[in-house]
């Protein structure tokens, strides 16, 4: 019985479980957050009795054996996959731990490993603000797409959302192709403003990439387009006056752009030697939104004969297509009538407040000047006129009032008015014109 129990001993120890593993360790190496990677752990069984796993352990969500317990035949081979997906771009370490009844060994513990990755997108401005640009000029930014993360960031598209801004560089990625830009590295990205008129102009700048977390990334452009613009209060003057009484008058330069406005004038006036125009000043500067006064003198006129004189004012500004660029942009032109002594005639006359009666418009020496003006209402002031008798100085773009349209070939009297006033605005008053009387007055001259 001793004997027969001993071998039985002996029997039974001889049917052992002899448990052994492929790897001693599992590198996952680099990963990128929220995808994954699988490795394989081969279990072999070089025993005689069943090895059973009872448990398989690791304290780092972020790995994940595909099984926890499992038994194995003799002589045979299981597989355990372990998969890593990691959901920060970090280094993660753990230990699997297969949890056995191999009598000679004792619990396996397998190191793993594994580099979480990501590219995280980055702007180096969010707001590029190009400020004030000339008109049919440009302006240049650089903005820095920077790459934060530690995975190769794919810059896929850029675009701008208004046609006034446009990428200058890089050329944008062909499509499926994209610029790769490496962790800690940047791409340089240039914009141009071009304004092609006044006032402000904005877009957004959108960048694609491979950033999981920001795939769409915006920085705000800005800009303003700015040039001068000239106005004048009048391009063509029609002047009047007597032999040797030398006269004067205001032309109003307004500037409705937003830039400065730089004016020279060019005085084309010479009748033989006698130059019977000139400008103060002769050159200047209106603000955005400002009126400059120029003014012009009519001069040598006890020189000039009887007769008709055109001259012109060529202004030299900065408001043409160019505004970098000073050329002739603007004429003014200046038809001038002298007229033997006698033949003007002229006065003031005061307004006064409120709703007068009708009142004629007389000359300093107290004559009609053919003219009556009655105010609904007034808030003062007086009229200057000159009284001329001649015909108007007109050519063919001469404008003509016609409200009924009836008016084809418009014949001017051989009178007229110059007319100016110092008159609040705001108040409605009727004109009465009596050309006989005008026309008795310089008879009687």
């Amino acid at each position: 019985m001793h004997e027969s129990s001993y071998s039985n001993a002996v029997s039974s120890r001889g049917i052992v479980p002899k448990i052994a593993v492929s790897v001693s360790e599992l590198q996952f190496g680099l990963v990128r957050r929220d995808s994954s990677r699988i490795l394989t752990i081969a279990i072999a069984n070089g025993g005689t009795d069943t090895p059973r796993i009872s448990e398989i352990a690791y304290s780092v969500g972020v790995f994940k054996p595909g099984y926890t317990s499992q038994a194995i035949p003799p002589s045979e081979v299981k597989e355990l996959a372990v998969t890593f997906t990691p959901t920060a771009p970090i280094l993660y370490q753990d230990t699997l731990t297969l949890v056995h009844n191999d009598p000679d060994t004792t619990a396996i513990r397998i190191p793993m490993t594994g580099q979480g990755i990501k590219p995280a997108v980055e702007l180096s401005r969010a707001t590029l603000s190009f400020g004030d640009i000339l008109v049919s000029y440009d302006s240049l930014l650089t903005v820095q797409v920077r790459n934060r993360g530690n995975d190769t960031l794919l810059v896929q598209e850029m675009i701008v959302s208004e046609p006034t801004f446009v990428i200058a560089s890089p050329d944008q990625p062909e499509p499926g192709a994209e610029i790769e830009v490496p962790p800690g590295d940047s791409l340089a990205v240039q914009v141009i403003c071009a304004p092609a008129d006044t006032g402000g102009v904005s877009a957004t700048l959108t960048v694609h990439s491979n950033d999981p977390d920001n795939p769409q990334t915006t920085a705000d452009l800005t800009g303003r387009g700015v040039a001068p613009i000239a106005y004048y209060s009048s391009v063509s003057y029609g002047l009047s006056t007597e032999k040797g009484d030398d006269i004067s008058f205001d032309l109003h330069v307004s500037n409705l752009g937003n830039y400065p406005l730089h004016y020279e004038i060019i005085v084309d006036a010479v009748w033989v030697t006698y130059e019977w125009l000139s400008v103060s000043p002769a050159s200047g500067q209106v603000a955005a939104g400002d009126v400059g006064l120029i003014q012009v003198n009519v001069i040598e006129t006890a020189n000039l004969d009887e007769g008709q004189y055109d001259g012109c004012l060529y202004l030299r500004t900065n408001s043409g297509n160019d505004p970098g660029i000073m050329t002739v942009t603007d004429t003014v032109n200046v038809d001038l009538v002298v007229l033997p002594e006698g033949t003007l005639a002229s006065g003031d006359t005061s307004i006064p407040v409120g709703n007068s009666d009708p009142i004629e418009l007389i000359d300093n020496d107290g004559n009609s000047l053919g003219i009556i003006v009655d105010f609904i209402a007034s808030g003062g002031g007086s009229v200057q006129v000159t009284s001329v008798h001649r015909s108007p100085p007109v050519d063919t773009t001469t404008a003509v009032f016609d409200p009924d349209g009836r008016v084809e070939d418009p014949v001017y009297a051989n009178c007229y008015w110059e007319i100016t006033c110092s008159l609040p605005d705001g108040y409605v008053v009727d004109i009465t014109f009596d050309y006989s009387a005008i026309i008795r007055y310089h008879q009687s001259r």
